[in-house]
């Protein structure tokens, strides 16, 4: 038999002629069913081939149809990519484009959980119940959940805008909702025991520990300040060392700068070394290592601050937040009295805690015949720190002076040289060094500011 086969003209023989007239008929049937093409254009692999692979859509839920569509809009199929290389690049580019060490560290252990059992898998084949899973089946508490799905997610995106698959399928689960309850804060004895303990069994790290509960910094912005970054007015933190990588000035409040005064006299340090061992030694001597929340001293900043001024705004523009965040969540915690009393911690009498500066001040007030616990003080006495005007004394010396000559408490000494103190028209004060004037001009506007004149 002579018959025409993909543009060929062919020839076949058979053993009877019966066989010939069946394959005749077989032929003529195709070609009526299906064009003269599948009959004499495709080989029989390859019409093999195409029932194989319709079968196979058929299984999956496809049209030929429709995946034939889907490739004309997409594109062409994605190689598959292991998803453990995946993960390698990705966390590569973070790295390169000049990501925390920190936030490389998070993600790193997350992926790591999550290629937990799938290295070899290719990304384009895990499921969004794949990844369900890994959310539900592990133990989590939904804040936790919620953690690793969003890096799962920034992977997924990753690997979409790099072409290594199609879309983001960890988009497609719903994120463990959070119940809405207030972050966990200190209370003014807390504060107050905390930064006095540090104080005394640890001074290196006071200085630290001030910014972060008496200016709102986060912990790993403090971490990197230095004390050049503190000036006479504001704390200026860098885009550098800022999460945000946006420039940010907080302003010193009294509070703030009374106890900087004092880590700067106790030589606290800034950058702080060995952070970790000393923070928990302090907390465990401080009773305050069980159940400590979460960011807890600034959570603690933005509520007192918040109930005090009652402006989200000003307090979002300290702490380098959104106003509508501080709103959410710092709205209403504390009550105002209590913030009162929070701004009132001061060195020195803000726990029942004997600081070394009231130590050592006994003793030399002992000596000196002076009442230790005096808590006012005279003209005279704030004058013979400065030779009545013929002597030029830095902050931390005239805290310290009056606290060990004439048996002042702390608190006592900074309110003394307060700029709304009482001897404010005597005292002025340029890049933390004050004079004295015996016979200032009557006026009405303080003379003590810190800066240059």
């Amino acid at each position: 038999m002579t018959y025409q086969d993909n543009g060929s003209q062919r020839r076949k023989f058979f053993r009877t002629e019966t066989e010939a007239d069946e394959f005749f008929k077989s032929r003529k049937e195709d070609v009526r069913e299906f064009g003269i093409h599948w009959n004499y254009t495709w080989t029989p692999r390859e019409r093999a081939e195409i029932f194989l692979e319709t079968e196979r859509l058929r299984r999956l839920g496809w049209m030929l149809r429709a995946a034939v569509d889907f490739i004309a809009k997409h594109g062409k199929e994605p190689p598959a990519v292991a998803l453990e290389i995946v993960a390698r690049d990705f966390l590569n580019a973070k790295q390169a484009a000049g990501c925390r060490p920190r936030y490389i560290g998070r993600l790193r252990a997350s992926v790591g959980r999550f290629l937990t059992g799938r290295r070899e898998k290719p990304i384009a084949e895990i499921t969004p119940a794949k990844i369900r899973e890994f959310i539900s089946c592990n133990g989590w508490d939904p804040r936790t959940a919620r953690g690793y799905l969003c890096d799962v997610q920034t992977l997924f995106g990753f690997a979409v805008r790099n072409r290594y698959c199609r879309e983001n399928v960890a988009e497609a689960v719903d994120k463990p909702r959070l119940e809405d309850k207030p972050p966990g804060i200190l209370t003014v004895p807390q504060c107050a025991a905390l930064v006095q303990t540090y104080r005394t069994a640890e001074p290196s790290l006071l200085a630290t520990i001030v910014l972060c509960l008496f200016a709102g910094i986060r912990p790993e912005e403090a971490r990197r300040l230095e004390w050049v970054n503190i000036g006479p007015d504001f704390i200026e933190i860098p885009g550098a060392k800022s999460k945000t990588r946006r420039r940010r000035l907080v302003p010193l409040s009294p509070q703030l700068r009374a106890w900087l005064d004092v880590a700067r006299t106790s030589e606290s340090e800034l950058p702080a070394q060995n952070i970790p061992a000393k923070f928990n030694r302090v907390r465990r001597l401080a009773k305050l290592f069980d159940g400590w929340p979460h960011d807890a001293m600034r959570h603690s900043f933005a509520s007192y601050h918040l109930a005090k001024h009652r402006n989200e705004n000003e307090t979002a523009l300290v702490m380098g937040n959104s106003p509508q965040m501080l709103f959410t969540h710092y709205r209403e915690i504390v009550r105002p009295d209590e913030a009162e009393k929070f701004l009132a911690i001061m060195p020195g009498d803000a726990a029942s805690v004997e600081t070394a500066t009231e130590v050592s001040g006994k003793a030399v007030a002992k000596r000196n015949g002076v009442n230790r616990g005096n808590r006012t003080v005279t003209k005279t006495a704030l004058g013979s720190v400065f030779l009545q005007g013929t002597r030029m004394v830095p902050r931390g010396e005239v805290i310290r002076e009056l606290c060990d000559v004439h048996g002042l408490s702390p608190s006592t000494a900074f309110a003394a040289i307060s700029p709304q103190g009482r001897f404010r028209e005597h005292l002025r004060e340029t890049d933390g060094v004050i004079s004295w004037n015996p016979f200032p001009e009557k006026s009405p506007v303080a003379v003590l500011k810190t800066g240059n004149h």
